[in-house]
């Protein structure tokens, strides 16, 4: 990394720190830890620290995804025991590739996160007020004919229609019938707070790894960094195993059975070794704790997927 900084004579007066005027006895002030780099230099000089930094970024980057992949808990250990220099921070880390994730998965759906056709949904509209008008026509049709002389039957009070204005199940129904509102707005606005669900999901499992190991006394960062790493995997996996799905589509289908599978076991395995290696546990607690992990992580995204769909329901419903 480029680390251009200014120069004097020797023996001349020292370099002071930009920032706080502190005398500099290296490339880094010791008072406030600012970098003593020249930003006064050519667009030749600029570009050249541009593209070093660029290489440095990839060369960590692609060296973090071979240990990540091939070492199961090796990168999270090493970065516990100071061995940094040769990895990426683990939150830029998880940033970087969940970006490239959601970014290939919507190039790969055409645009689209879920793989949903929307000009079938909004049709859905038409065909709901279609299909209510002929259920209403086939009730009307089997309904017994009233006595001669006598009153037509008032329509019982339907619960739905007394508490129209608060259910948020008719208000949306109401706004998708009107055309005010179509699917495709609720599976847009719900696809674009996935990454951010998802984000979320890493300080909590941290929290789940807390009490499932406090006898060993960890902090919470140590498991902030596992967790990290554990959904960085989960994002390269996903990667490379929906594009390989996707070409072992065209072959044969038990190709395409047999790749899925291998990808399975081969993740079960990772996530066990993973866990092994960083708590140091058997294989008996490790198989254990992992499953009652999995479960509850994924029973923690599961209610907050859902509570996220209701929160974004109840946003068009109310707005």
């Amino acid at each position: 990394m480029s680390s251009h900084t200014t120069s004097l004579p020797a023996g001349g007066p020292p370099r002071l720190c930009q920032n706080c005027s502190a005398p500099l006895t290296g490339p880094y002030c010791a008072q406030c830890g600012q970098h003593d780099v020249d930003y006064h230099r050519s667009f030749h000089h600029l570009t050249h620290d541009l593209l070093e930094n660029l290489f440095h970024f990839e060369g960590k980057f692609f060296a973090s995804v071979a240990w990540l992949l091939a070492r199961p808990g090796r990168l999270t250990n090493d970065f516990i025991a100071g061995r940094r220099i040769s990895q990426l921070n683990p939150l830029r880390f998880y940033l970087f590739v969940s970006v490239l994730f959601f970014l290939g998965l919507s190039l790969l759906n055409h645009g689209h996160i879920l793989d949903i056709d929307r000009r079938e949904l909004d049709h859905l509209p038409i065909e709901a007020e279609k299909n209510t008008q002929a259920a209403e026509q086939r009730a009307a049709a089997a309904r017994p004919p009233a006595p001669e002389g006598a009153a037509p039957a008032a329509k019982p009070a339907s619960k739905l229609t007394v508490n129209r204005d608060s259910d948020l199940g008719r208000r949306i129904s109401d706004k998708l019938m009107s055309g005010a509102l179509k699917p495709s707005e609720i599976t847009d606005a719900i696809e674009h707070r996935v990454p951010s669900l998802l984000f979320l999901g890493v300080p909590l499992f941290a929290l789940l790894l807390k009490l499932a190991y406090w006898r060993q006394r960890r902090y919470y960062i140590e498991h902030l960094i596992f967790s990290l790493h554990l959904h960085t995997w989960g994002f390269l996996v996903a990667m490379v195993g929906s594009g390989y799905l996707r070409l072992a589509g065209f072959g044969p289908g038990w190709l395409a059975a047999g790749a899925g599978w291998a990808l399975g076991l081969w993740a079960v395995w990772y996530l066990l070794a993973s866990f092994r290696a960083v708590y140091a546990q058997g294989w008996g607690r490790t198989v254990l704790k992992a499953g009652l992990l999995a479960l509850s992580h994924a029973f923690i995204l599961a209610l907050t997927a859902t509570l996220l769909a209701l929160g974004t329901l109840a946003w068009f419903a109310f707005e």
